[in-house]
């Protein structure tokens, strides 16, 4: 089934009233880019990251973006068009929704949660590990190490730096038959390379 998006470029004034009447219009789900909460966390929590990007506001419009999403059906140009009608309305609560803007485009529908895979290509760490993906070909060069995963919500891609950093020391120093701890495991890579390299268990 294919989706409309709702597109409404508008002011902060009118933020909370026009997330309402894409909530009256029954979409299923709404996203609301607000370059505020950029600014506030460049303010007033910038202790609690490590690195924020200032850069990020620049992408931001200088209002606030809200998008809602609906089905594409017979009652999609209803839906729309109530939109509309009721944001136009809003100058009459004394709302100042400015030179508010609405766009609406067709999305064709996808498994979103597979399109991910398309950017997941084979990434080598260390010196002889490869990180391979399942659905991706990759022809080994000599001494390769490939570790095939498929990776997904509960298990992770060990592109992270710690998981990079172990991986390191564990090419330097497992040897045959050995045993290892993997604490932690988040994707068991550092378990499946250190069995690969010879550990026992």
């Amino acid at each position: 089934m294919d989706w409309i998006e709702i597109i409404v470029k508008t002011t902060y004034e009118a933020k909370e009233a026009v997330t309402n009447i894409l909530h009256e219009a029954m979409v299923s789900g709404i996203v609301i880019e607000d370059p505020n909460d950029i600014i506030n966390l460049l303010k007033d929590e910038q202790e609690r990251w490590d690195y924020l990007d200032e850069d990020l506001i620049q992408d931001y419009y200088d209002g606030v973006v809200i998008k809602g999403y609906f089905e594409n059906n017979k009652d999609s140009v209803e839906k729309v068009d109530y939109v509309k009608e009721q944001i136009n309305m809003l100058p009459r609560y004394d709302l100042d929704i400015g030179m508010t803007e609405i766009e609406v485009q067709n999305i064709e529908d996808r498994d979103w949660n597979s399109e991910w895979k398309k950017s997941f290509k084979p990434f080598r760490l260390g010196d002889r590990v490869v990180i391979k993906p399942s659905w991706e070909d990759y022809i080994p060069t000599e001494g390769d190490i490939v570790i095939e995963i498929d990776p997904g919500s509960a298990f992770g891609t060990g592109s992270h730096e710690t998981t990079s950093i172990c991986i390191e020391q564990l090419e330097k120093h497992v040897t045959i038959g050995e045993k290892v701890l993997d604490i932690g495991t988040g994707s068991g890579i550092l378990g499946i390379l250190a069995s690969k390299l010879g550990a026992s268990q």
